[in-house]
Formats: structure tokens, C-alpha cells, sequence
């Protein structure tokens, strides 16, 4: 089976895109392909993001600053990297798996606590594989939700064997459904066509399907989200 090296979302205490209702979708077109944003987790177009590491090496923190500006090739937003006290987002190497608060939901993080984990990065290898981590991590950041969890998105799973696989990885069912059975509600996010090559996407291996579907490891940005991500956070406003 290949080897999934999964992230969760995670959400303040008593939050989660399930629970909330009544908001007008509003459409956003663009390329076939593109990624899902959580409306209400958006950052403000042009905002500065300051970031600070809560621990970790040298080769990891440049690792993360590294790829995280990929973003912002495509996305009309700052990065600022330092030892900034009141830091929108706060990384952390420490912990075992990856996992980011959606967009603007880091604010409402205690400031001594951290906002991402990405748990050992600093060792992993192949660096493409690093990359894949830091750009998915921070489309969380940024606000995206998991591709997979698109309201269009359309994978066979096999209910029995995604729970049976997470399961003997240590997730809890709740974790199972909201992290890979659960879609979004179109009420809550902006989404267009489903991206399977999407950062945002997990690997999807044919023995968690029917029909032999599957999905394959994506370490960099694809075409749809570098469009979506420049519509939402646009360098020049419409």
C-alpha cells in the first residue's frame, strides 16, 4: 500500500466548517481545475503575514521559508519571517505528523501556542517530499481546505478500508470522516472543478477505492491552484 504521510485540519476548540449554515455562495470561475477555500478563514488581500518558529534547526526553518514563498508568486500576500511576538502564524517542528489551523482561525490561537506543526521536516527526504509538506501545510494557512473535501469531488472510496487503514495509524473516527470521507458544504467554501494534481490533495491509493481509482503523491503547485489562489488573494483587485 503506498505510504500516506497525511495532515489533518484542525480547528479552534468547538469550531468546524460542518456546524456553520445560511451563507450565500458566491461564484468564482476561472480554470477547469482548481482547489476549495474556506470563505470565512480568508486573510484580507495584500495583508502581511508575520511568522515565527517556536523551535527547530537552521536546514529546517530554511526549508519552510523556501518553499512557503511559492505561495506568493501566485498570492497578493506578505511573508515576514522572525522572532515577531504577536506572529499570525507560529511553526513548530516538534510532534509527530503536519497539521495547520485553516487561514484566519490562527488568530484566535493563544500566541504562545503554535498555529502548524511539521514534525521533523528537517529530516525528511526526498526534498520533494519536504516541499509537498511546507506548500500543503500553508494552502491550509492560507485557507484551504483539503481537496478531497470539495463539495464536486467525486473519489470511490471504500468506506470500510479507509477506516480500517486510519484506524491502525491511530485516528479516531471522527478524524477519519472530517480528514477523508467528510466534502465541505458549497454554502461555506469558493470552489469550481475538483483538481485531483491539486497541493491540497492527498495521495489516494487504489486499495482505499472501487474500481481501482487512485490518486498519486503531488509535491508542487498544480495549475489550478496557482489560478484560484491568485483570484482569491488577486495582486490587482477587479
Amino acid at each position: 500500500m503506498t505510504e500516506l504521510h497525511s495532515c489533518v485540519e484542525v480547528h479552534p476548540p468547538g469550531e468546524s466548517f460542518e456546524s456553520g449554515a445560511g451563507k450565500a455562495a458566491i461564484g468564482v470561475t476561472g480554470s477547469r481545475n482548481e482547489l476549495a477555500l474556506a470563505r470565512d478563514r480568508k486573510w484580507q488581500v495584500g495583508q502581511e503575514l508575520r511568522i515565527r518558529f517556536l523551535d527547530g534547526d537552521a536546514r529546517g526553518r530554511s526549508l519552510v521559508e523556501r518553499y512557503a514563498r511559492t505561495w506568493l508568486e501566485y498570492a497578493n500576500l506578505r511573508f515576514v519571517f522572525g522572532d515577531h511576538a504577536n506572529a499570525e502564524l507560529r511553526i513548530t517542528f516538534t510532534g509527530s505528523g503536519n497539521w495547520s489551523y485553516i487561514g484566519t482561525a490562527a488568530q484566535r490561537i493563544h500566541p504562545t501556542e503554535p498555529t502548524m506543526q511539521l514534525g521533523g521536516l528537517a529530516d525528511v527526504n526526498p526534498p520533494d517530499l519536504a516541499r509537498r509538506f511546507v506548500l500543503h501545510e500553508f494552502g491550509h494557512a492560507l485557507g484551504c481546505v483539503h481537496e478531497h473535501s470539495s463539495p464536486v469531488a467525486e473519489i470511490p472510496w471504500d468506506e470500510s478500508a479507509v477506516y480500517a487503514h486510519y484506524r491502525s495509524s491511530g485516528w479516531d473516527d471522527d478524524q477519519i470522516r472530517h480528514n477523508v470521507l467528510h466534502r465541505e458544504s458549497p454554502m461555506e467554501t469558493d470552489f469550481s472543478s475538483y483538481d485531483p494534481d491539486s497541493i491540497m490533495q492527498y495521495p489516494v491509493p487504489a486499495e482505499l477505492t472501487t474500481g481501482g481509482f487512485e490518486i498519486p503523491w503531488n509535491t508542487d503547485l498544480s495549475a489550478g491552484d496557482k489560478n484560484f489562489i491568485a483570484q482569491l488573494y488577486p495582486f490587482r483587485e477587479e
